[in-house]
């Protein structure tokens, strides 16, 4: 499951297709050592990685992969090799969108991070599963698949989010599936089913069973020691967390603890005489609890009686929700993030979430767009047109224009530069000019036998030539000499020298004038002054 494989029709049907693996191991991110891994290293799972055996789940973290794509801009993981990123998806922990895009909701955020679990049993059971809960995220319903928490923070905000992205509702002349069929259909109101759990069948042997022997054993220890040395912040195992106690912590300090743990803070404010503003003092799940990583942590957090109803202020500028904002009492925290769709200026996000009551010493963060994302052009010179292409499309810049230029340094078929030049920013939707190399600049060699001797060097001169004069005759040259012989002769084609790299004409006297002279030809006929020219 990749975007190469994913269609989308003007009508908005989606369509996956797999058109298998074509390309020898070497090229772009492609592995396909046959019998171990096959796939495209960005977006298969970590058990494809690893060459184990593979099962629908595998695909659902592939899908987990182009949705947070599709959110952030990039894949989760990247590298300089398809090794590197495979190494990442079996060893590293994916980002959180929200660090990347802070427009993404949480809500939607859970579900990425359950489709992309290290672990094949802690993602969802089935891609109906996965539809549910995505369902239920555009109608601003709970999540089953993942804590209600974030789901229930901005249904709104998260339906508004994606709004665009919704295909339209099918009509009785557009069906969801005509030619293209991958399976019988759901029935909406059929409840989803719980899928059946794939396991590779056990090898029961003697150096089997002993393994799990000393597997449980390290196991006790390690239980055994989390008793003894308490277990706050610890990491409880591949893709879980053990929440840390966070009560009577000031809101900030709180959410700067559970978003380095990899957990997604989600407050809400209550009026507490008994709490000082702005400390938490109720959290969900509790402290030792252990959940997966970029699970939702619901905080509740004393407001003082104080407390306002925070306006909405996405969609204006900077300045007029600053001044919205400090009307209202509160301080305003500014940050600049990329946005696509939205100009330099604009507010496209705020924290704590608008239209609920804020204690007014709380600092309101709002999220101004810099405008679109800016690119650095690659250096692709000496690169032949296919490969600067690709260079180019790797940093997310589309196809360049092409642009012939004659070039005596670069081979032909090499680009010899772009425009904006190798290092310039740009957005990512800039065209780049490459100029390519079509070799050295030719001309045909005009025919100058019978003309003067002037005439036939300007002649000469004005396709690029330089004039090398030989004379029958020592002495000033006639003014009716006539030109009897050139070479190459006329309507050659020889590498053209163009008179900025060479200037002037070559001359003429004796032999001791420092030029090189082909051989030289003489005529001591009547007309004592006739000249050969050769160009």
């Amino acid at each position: 499951m990749k975007p190469g494989n994913i269609l989308i029709t003007p009508t908005g049907q989606v369509k996956v297709t797999d058109f298998g693996i074509a390309r020898a191991f070497g090229g772009g991110d492609e592995l396909t050592q046959t019998g171990s891994v096959m796939g495209t290293a960005s977006y298969f799972s970590p058990e494809q990685a690893q060459g184990k055996p593979v099962d629908p789940r595998s695909d659902l973290y592939s899908l987990g992969v182009v949705v947070f794509e599709m959110v952030t801009g990039r894949p989760p993981f990247q590298g300089d090799s398809p090794v590197a990123i495979a190494y990442k998806h079996v060893q590293e922990a994916p980002p959180r969108p929200t660090s990347i895009n802070p427009a993404v909701p949480r809500s939607l955020e859970s579900v990425i991070a359950r489709l992309l679990a290290k672990n094949p049993a802690k993602r969802y059971a089935s891609a109906e599963d996965v539809r549910g809960d995505l369902r239920r995220f555009l109608e601003g319903q709970p999540l089953q698949g993942v804590s209600n928490a974030a789901a229930a923070r901005s249904p709104h905000a998260a339906a508004a989010t994606v709004a665009a992205a919704r295909a339209p509702e099918p009509t009785a002349a557009q069906p969801i599936i005509d030619t293209t069929r991958a399976m019988p259909a759901v029935a909406a109101a059929s409840a989803p089913k719980a899928a059946e759990e794939y396991y590779e069948p056990p090898r029961r042997n003697g150096l089997f069973l002993a393994a799990l022997a000393i597997l449980l054993i390290a196991l006790a220890g390690i239980l055994l020691w989390v008793a003894n040395n308490g277990n706050e912040g610890l990491t409880a195992g591949s893709g879980t967390v053990v929440v840390p106690d966070v009560i009577d912590l000031t809101q900030d300090d709180a959410t700067k603890i559970l978003q380095d743990l990899g957990l997604v803070p989600d407050i809400t404010y209550e009026v507490n005489d008994e709490v000082a503003a702005n400390l938490v003092f109720s959290q969900d799940p509790g402290s030792g609890a252990t959940v997966q990583e970029n699970s939702v942590v619901k905080l509740t957090v004393s407001q003082a009686r104080d407390a306002v109803n925070l306006p909405d202020v996405v969609g204006l500028t900077q300045e007029e929700a600053t001044r919205v904002l400090n009307e209202a009492g509160f301080r305003v925290d500014p940050v600049l993030a990329p946005s696509d769709d939205k100009d330099a200026g604009i507010v496209i996000d705020m924290t704590p979430q608008p239209n609920q009551d804020v204690n007014l010493d709380s600092p309101i963060q709002i999220t101004v767009s810099s405008g679109p994302a800016e690119i650095s052009v690659p250096d692709v010179s000496g690169l032949k047109t296919a490969d600067a292409t690709n260079a180019l499309g790797r940093v997310g810049l589309p196809s360049p224009t092409l642009e012939l230029e004659p070039s005596t340094d670069v081979e032909k078929g090499l680009v010899i530069r772009t425009d904006p030049p190798s290092g310039s920013l740009v957005s990512k939707d800039r065209v780049i000019i490459m100029y390519v190399s079509n070799g050295p600049e030719t001309a045909l060699v005009p025919p100058v036998v019978g003309l003067t001797q002037s005439a036939a060097e300007q002649a000469i001169l004005n396709k690029g030539f330089i004039p090398v004069v030989e004379n029958g005759r020592t002495g000033r040259v006639e003014r009716r000499a006539k030109v009897i012989s050139q070479d190459p002769a006329a309507n050659e084609a020889p590498r053209k020298r163009r008179v900025g790299h060479n200037p002037g004409w070559c001359g003429r006297g004796d032999d001791n004038d420092g030029f090189d002279r082909p051989n030289n030809r003489t005529d001591d006929g009547d007309n004592g002054g006739t000249t050969s020219t050769t160009s």
